[in-house]
């Protein structure tokens, strides 16, 4: 495998969503003599119904929430002091 002709041991892949696996996993890995490289599979939204249902929910809601950089010294202190404005 490509990663073990690097010197690096693969472990996985697992699943990122049982936490018992993962420390179990990272406690056996912690005392290997050379780098390892684990592959951990997770899913996207996990947990929470709403984007489990539409993953790319958390994303879209994440970009209408996004606002623009002041361009400007002026812009960033109108903008962070309301009662600064003349």
């Amino acid at each position: 495998m490509l990663f073990e002709e690097l010197g690096f041991d693969y472990v996985g892949p697992i699943d990122g969503h049982n936490v018992d696996l993962l420390i179990e996993t990272l406690k056996r890995i912690k005392t290997a003599s050379s780098p390892t490289l684990v592959h951990v599979i997770t899913k996207k939204g996990k947990g929470y119904e709403f984007s489990e249902k539409d993953p790319a929910f958390s994303t879209a809601s994440a970009l209408l929430r996004w606002k623009p950089v002041p361009r400007s010294l002026q812009e960033a202190s109108a903008t962070a002091l309301p009662s600064a404005r003349a």
